[in-house]
């Protein structure tokens, strides 16, 4: 402990650890993942294998048209060519990741959000309108730690997406 100028006793080398909090969510998924996007200030960064929401994605609309960075990745196969929402039409930023690799076939298959770098929805459940019909999850977590991974792997799929690996 050191004493500053003030007379107060301060813990020295201790960094201090952000709290982390958690939820998780086996009913009214979709609710929960509403009000995390509208609670949204920064960015909004979705890795969805599949995203045919259209509750979902006008929530996107709504915070990209109030100036967050809405980024969305997705698997690009025959479902989201049929049935996938055209972010790319309204000015989001879209990537759709071939499934196709060196090694084979390999799908995007993550379903996480990264919501202003410190908060993240991941789970099984996909954005899709068939999902609230299944026995589903998500974990909301709160957690600035966990939000940098999954960013981490949100740009590693971006530059997939891109050609750049």
């Amino acid at each position: 402990m050191e004493k500053n100028s003030s007379g107060i006793y301060k813990l020295s080398g201790y960094d201090e650890v952000e709290p982390v909090e958690i939820e998780a969510h086996f009913e009214e998924i979709k609710a929960q993942i509403i009000e995390s996007i509208q609670s949204a200030k920064f960015s909004i960064w979705v890795a969805m294998a599949w995203f045919t929401d259209n509750d979902l994605g006008n929530e996107l609309w709504k915070k990209h048209k109030e100036g967050v960075n809405v980024q969305v990745i997705v698997n690009d196969d025959d479902v989201t060519k049929k049935n996938g929402l055209k972010f790319g039409n309204y000015g989001i930023e879209y990537y759709p990741v071939a499934p196709d690799s060196p090694w084979g076939k390999k799908i995007m298959h993550n379903k996480f959000c990264v919501i202003d770098l410190k908060k993240v929805i991941h789970g099984s459940y996909n954005w899709t309108n068939n999902a609230k019909y299944n026995n589903e999850n998500i974990t909301i977590t709160d957690s600035r730690e966990l939000a940098e991974e999954f960013a981490g792997q949100f740009i590693e799929l971006k530059k997939m997406a891109m050609g750049s690996l």
